[in-house]
């Protein structure tokens, strides 16, 4: 890859990212269009798939999702790595239990992740392959959004950790890494693209914060 080692740093960069991933660099992002204000910043919100095809046809230049593409034409940087949690409003008859195990979950009636999304498979797969039916009785855009509708005591959820909200005390949160495993979150560009010195602050920028 070529560097631009001269001159300002004007230039346009687009991000296509899942909404959760979003919020959480969004202060690294705000942070960024603020010290490099000739660089015009577009971010743009899609589930992974769509995140993909967007880089390959040059309508995004970089993506952050839950993927690591296998495609030759595509480079990855891994950032970090998102955990499952179950949240559960208070009431619930799995409220204050210490030890969650899937068989307890076999009943509930979730709120969750749409199907096409990569979160919503994940689990689902879990499930099935336990024999279990994952059970939703009502799909939310977001995590966030999960969130709203457990307070509201439409049913359980589960939410990556970075969307957990700290000072919360209406939700028991439990981590259910165990039963759902982890998922790692990428960098992800095109190996053939020109990488200007607006890129390469981009890149670094973006993997700095990744390690705090």
């Amino acid at each position: 890859m070529v560097k631009d080692t001269a001159g300002p740093l004007p230039g346009t960069i687009v991000i296509a990212s899942v909404y959760d991933i979003k919020q959480y660099y969004l202060p690294l992002l705000a942070s960024f269009a603020k010290t490099y204000k000739d660089i015009n910043l577009t971010i743009l919100t899609r589930d992974n798939t769509e995140i993909l095809s967007l880089i390959a046809s040059g309508q995004a230049d970089y993506g952050l999702g839950r993927i690591n593409p296998t495609a030759r034409q595509f480079f990855t940087y891994p950032l970090i790595t998102t955990h499952p949690r179950l949240i559960l409003p208070r009431g619930h008859f799995l409220y204050g239990k210490k030890k969650i195990a899937l068989d307890h979950l076999r009943d509930c009636r979730f709120v969750f992740l749409p199907k096409n999304t990569t979160s919503r498979s994940l689990i689902e797969d879990r499930f099935n392959r336990a024999g279990y039916a994952l059970n939703v009785c009502f799909e939310a855009w977001s995590c966030a959004d999960i969130i709203d509708c457990v307070l509201l005591g439409l049913g359980p959820g589960i939410v990556h950790d970075i969307c957990v909200p700290r000072t919360e005390r209406r939700l028991q949160v439990v981590d259910v890494t165990t039963i759902f495993g982890s998922t790692g979150v990428n960098l992800i560009g095109r190996k053939n693209k020109f990488l200007s010195r607006a890129d390469q602050a981009f890149i670094q920028a973006v993997r700095r914060y990744a390690r705090k």
